[in-house]
Order: C-alpha cells, then sequence, then structure tokens
C-alpha cells in the first residue's frame, strides 16, 4: 500500500469515558496532525464543581477538618481513577494550595 495524505477520526468509550481522536497525514503518510479529547478534558468541569464542593465540606471559618485531601482524591477519582498514576511525581503525593479571594495561598496541605 502506497502512503497518502489523509485524515481519520475515532470515538472509542475508554473505561474513564469517552476518547475522540483525530490524525491528519501528510501526503507521504507521515503524521502531521493529532488531536486528542480526552474524558478528563470532557468532565473537567463537573471534577472541579465535586472537589469544590468536598472541600466546602471540610474547611469552614478557615478550619480545615481532618479527610480534606481524601475526600477531594475520592471525588477526583469518581470521574478519573486513572489519573492519580497517570500524574504520580517523584514524590507520589498529593499537595493542595488553599487560597483566598485574591489569590493568596492561605495553607498549603500535603
Amino acid at each position: 500500500m502506497k502512503p497518502k495524505a489523509g485524515e481519520g477520526i475515532g470515538i472509542v468509550e475508554a473505561p474513564r469515558g469517552t476518547l475522540a481522536h483525530r490524525y491528519t497525514l501528510t501526503r507521504t503518510g507521515r503524521l502531521k496532525e493529532i488531536k486528542m479529547i480526552i474524558p478528563t478534558q470532557v468532565n473537567n468541569a463537573a471534577i472541579n464543581m465535586s472537589v469544590k464542593d468536598a472541600a466546602s465540606k471540610f474547611i469552614k471559618n478557615g478550619v480545615i477538618k481532618p479527610r480534606l485531601l481524601n475526600s477531594v482524591e475520592m471525588m477526583i477519582r469518581a470521574y478519573d481513577p486513572c489519573i492519580k498514576c497517570a500524574t504520580r511525581s517523584i514524590t507520589d503525593r498529593i499537595i493542595m494550595e488553599i487560597i483566598d479571594q485574591e489569590g493568596k495561598i492561605i495553607r498549603r496541605i500535603s
């Protein structure tokens, strides 16, 4: 088969949600462009709202109750169970920054 230019689109239902991908090839059959819409992107607004709701239950009047990190992680993993392993850092721990209305960090928890 001789290489040629073209475009391909795929939509797959993955364990974390719908994955859409598009590939564009040059006339020699080389990959020119790839675009992906992954489930985490699709669910991002819902993840953010769930994290905000979970955090608001554990932060009251500047007091942070135990289990805040666990609760926030549980909300994120409800949408994307693979995210912790996919974004693992060298330290392999979550760091949460609590900011005020002006965007100033008032507390860092890990």
